[in-house]
């Protein structure tokens, strides 16, 4: 949260650390696993993995916040993919409004009709869902009132030029009014300065991330920031 520097949510990311001790970032191996299928088998890993965090998490007494994980637009294919999500969440008894199932714009060009029907049925279910990235796409906004969306996280590339005072600021401003009057939430990504985030607090955008707020951490670390900035 912007105005009360607190941490709402959190984004689950993979990274591949080798035996050596290097760490690749995602885009070095993600890409080759979703063109050979197993980016599935990285996907139900991480979503096992956060139910297992959440659970004991809320076992030992503690905070938790609603945990974001990335849904690869492979899954819009398969048509098990939210039973199979459901039965983990159910298996650890975790509410599914804690699991924010984040998908790309990229997930409606494999097929619009079923990625929208999968949207459809993980919100039934009791899941938030996200679009991450907005705004990379060319069909972003005739997508938008179709998209049966929670979540709007704006891509990091808005907040790319100098002067939000000028033609960046009017497009962000447009596109957080435009989401506020759609009751859609507004996550605001990539932020990294003072002023990117003093242009935060006079919108409408009040829930960022970037590394403005922290880097990438692992859970240990990440253990230690709730404990200082969890309400």
């Amino acid at each position: 949260s912007v105005s009360k520097d607190e941490i709402v949510g959190a984004e689950a990311l993979v990274r591949w650390v080798k035996p050596d001790g290097t760490v690749l970032p995602p885009d070095m191996f993600v890409p080759f696993l979703e063109k050979n299928g197993f980016i599935v088998k990285i996907d139900f890993f991480v979503y096992e993995e956060v139910c297992k965090y959440l659970r004991k998490r809320l076992d030992e007494g503690k905070n938790v916040v609603p945990i974001s994980v990335n849904v690869s637009r492979i899954h819009m294919l398969a048509h098990d993919f939210t039973k199979r999500v459901n039965d983990i969440v159910r298996k650890y008894r975790i509410d599914p409004s804690m699991i924010e199932m984040e998908l790309t714009e990229s997930a409606f060009v494999v097929n619009e009709a079923d990625t929208i029907a999968t949207m459809e049925k993980l919100k039934e279910m009791g899941f938030r869902v996200s679009i991450d990235d907005f705004g990379t796409g060319y069909s972003s906004l005739s997508l938008l009132k179709n998209m049966p969306v929670d979540v709007l996280k704006i891509d990091k590339g808005f907040f790319s030029g100098e002067n939000l005072d000028g033609k960046d600021g009017i497009v962000l401003s447009s596109v957080m009014d435009m989401a506020d009057k759609m009751n859609i939430e507004i996550i605001c990504e990539g932020i990294e300065t003072e002023a990117q985030v003093d242009f935060l607090k006079a919108s409408k955008c009040d829930t960022a991330q970037g590394f403005y707020y922290a880097k990438p951490v692992p859970t240990a670390d990440f253990e230690d920031l709730l404990a200082m900035h969890c309400p």
